[in-house]
């Protein structure tokens, strides 16, 4: 999860970006690899390498998603440093507007 925002009506609005073990296949999609160390920080040590897409994104509302379980512990998590990457990699998506896939 990159973002969280709370509106008004107490409502948890998310960005999530997706995780895949295979590279992106065409040049529309932007991802950048997840390093060795930070595979095995957030537990995702059944890939051998990881990609995560910074070009797109999911977004849903926490307390009405069909696909977002609040009870369900993070299995791993990503350094503050490589986090402060991926927020830099996704600027620039999330500011033109052209990111978002809604799934709620």
């Amino acid at each position: 999860m990159i973002l969280t925002i709370t509106d008004a009506q107490g409502l948890s609005h998310i960005l999530l970006l997706p995780i895949s073990s295979k590279p992106p296949q065409d040049s529309q999609q932007q991802a950048i690899e997840i390093p060795k160390l930070e595979l095995r920080r957030a537990k995702l040590t059944c890939y051998d390498r990881g990609w995560i897409t910074v070009s797109e994104c999911n977004y849903d509302v926490i307390e009405r998603s069909y696909h977002f379980n609040v009870l369900q512990q993070p299995i791993g998590r990503f350094s503050e440093t490589f986090l402060e990457e991926i927020r830099t990699a996704f600027a620039p998506f999330l500011a033109a507007g052209a990111a978002r896939v809604v799934r709620t």
